[in-house]
């Protein structure tokens, strides 16, 4: 693995922030401008390998959650990668994976690993969080 140049660092570290603020804001147009031309996304054991994929994903979520927060508690910044313990804080007042909305506040830790390719974009996010937590938070467990 090459070795990392301070600016590089330096620019994938703004373009994430640049992407949580458009997590935040729930622009889901501004998030797809932070990710590359073919992204690949983990979340838990689901694939999204695609710019529809992920828009889906982050509709779903903006939609179910309509005051979804994002608090980063940590980052970690490594040649290979930048990780960030967040946590996800929301209340469900819409539809989201199938679940009619409920009104019950959820907070669940979260642990997303990014990389990225030649143009600082994110190439890639791996997303960990455990959805029977949110799914007892919302009643629908």
């Amino acid at each position: 693995m090459a070795t990392v140049t301070d600016n590089q660092r330096a620019n994938r570290i703004a373009r994430l922030e640049e992407h949580v603020r458009a997590e935040q804001d729930h622009d889901v147009g501004a998030t797809l401008n932070t990710v590359s031309a073919n992204p690949h996304f983990r979340i838990n054991d689901v694939a999204l390998d695609s710019r529809d994929a992920v828009t889906t994903f982050y509709q779903g979520m903006f939609d179910g959650f309509p005051d979804l927060e994002i608090e980063v508690t940590k980052r970690f910044v490594t040649d290979e990668a930048i990780i960030l313990e967040v946590i996800l804080r929301g209340t469900h007042n819409g539809t989201w994976a199938g679940i009619p909305p409920s009104g019950r506040r959820m907070e669940v830790p979260c642990c997303a690993v990014y990389t990225f390719d030649g143009d600082e974009k994110i190439a890639e996010e791996r997303a960990y969080f455990d959805v029977s937590v949110i799914m007892k938070q919302i009643g629908a467990s």
